[in-house]
């Protein structure tokens, strides 16, 4: 919690998540009020809350092998990480478009930055499938393969000042087209493939 306050420059002690334990895949279903995918095992609510799928139910409620101590530790902590950036956003932005900011590989990215995902993640041979998607994840899921790579060189480039003032504009806007936008105005540079992994590859 500390670091997560820490480094979004907040103090949030209040109105904490709870941590909700899921038994079988019938209640996450009942819970998404849908069929839900069999990769879901935990997620972070709107509730501000964060449900997760017992450890002993990987094997017959869901398509994962069982999860390592330090790799269960950064989904939880990747989970939380989402409720910071909504707390950073609702305590930032007077004008909120949506829920998230978006793009999802925003929110992903810095989540998998901040629960040390880059210790479990393979760097993908090049950037090419997050740039295309802004509210709906894509087929391969290339935000979960690629984000975390693109706002780690962000980050270690820029700071964190310039993804935290991404953060709240992005907040404010609904479309991708939008975010592109203001992209180059936090930035200075044109958000495409050439630009982003020229920024990923020569870090």
């Amino acid at each position: 919690m500390k670091e997560l306050n820490d480094f979004f420059d907040m103090n949030w002690v209040d109105k904490l998540p709870n941590f909700y334990i899921i038994n079988s895949r019938q209640e996450i279903d009942f819970l998404w009020k849908k069929k839900s995918p069999p990769w879901c095992i935990m997620w972070a609510a709107e509730d501000k809350n964060i449900y997760l799928l017992a450890r002993d139910k990987y094997a017959t409620e869901s398509n994962h092998e069982p999860d390592s101590d330090e790799l269960y530790r950064c989904r939880i902590k990747h989970e939380l990480a989402y409720q910071f950036i909504d707390e950073f956003i609702d305590l930032n932005c007077v004008k909120k478009a949506k829920r998230m900011a978006y793009p999802l590989w925003l929110h992903d990215g810095l989540s998998d930055v901040l629960s040390g995902g880059t210790l479990l993640k393979e760097r993908p041979k090049s950037i090419k499938g997050i740039l295309g998607t802004y509210d709906v994840y894509s087929d391969d899921n290339c935000e979960y393969k690629e984000s975390l790579f693109v706002v780690k060189a962000l980050l270690k480039k820029y700071g964190k000042e310039k993804i935290l003032e991404l953060l709240k504009k992005a907040a404010a806007v609904g479309t991708n087209m939008e975010f592109k936008k203001i992209f180059r105005e936090v930035y200075g540079f044109t958000l495409n493939y050439k630009n982003i992994n020229d920024l990923v590859y020569n870090e």
